[in-house]
């Protein structure tokens, strides 16, 4: 799957979308106005809630929720769910924020003459 075929769920002026173990998510419904829950190929859930936990339900009906994450960055959080599920990390991700990219100056060219004399 690539970068760009993943659900992406707006709430206000974030857009969410959900990676499991890299590969993202394709899918996302809504069972309550606020809430989403994205939906992986394999039929793993990502409930994201309101107060920053996710609610995680492995393809075998397993349950598990994630308090906090382990890793949390100004747009994007990772989670890591228990061993004993199949999952080994859960990204939610803001979307909406878009990388910057740094270029190398180009000042046109020449050398330095250093100081000049007046």
């Amino acid at each position: 799957m690539s970068d760009t075929e993943h659900a992406v769920a707006e709430m206000g002026a974030l857009k969410l979308s959900v990676r499991i173990d890299g590969e993202w998510c394709p899918e996302v419904r809504w069972y309550t106005p606020d809430l989403p829950v994205f939906i992986a190929d394999d039929g793993t859930e990502v409930d994201i809630r309101g107060d920053g936990s996710i609610l995680y339900e492995s393809p075998d009906g397993a349950v598990e929720e994630i308090d906090e994450p382990t890793v949390d960055k100004e747009a994007k959080q990772i989670y890591e769910p228990m061993s004993v599920y199949p999952a080994d990390t859960i990204e939610v991700r803001d979307v909406s924020r878009r990388p910057i990219r740094s270029k190398k100056a180009d000042f046109g060219g020449g050398e330095s003459t250093g100081v000049q004399s007046l």
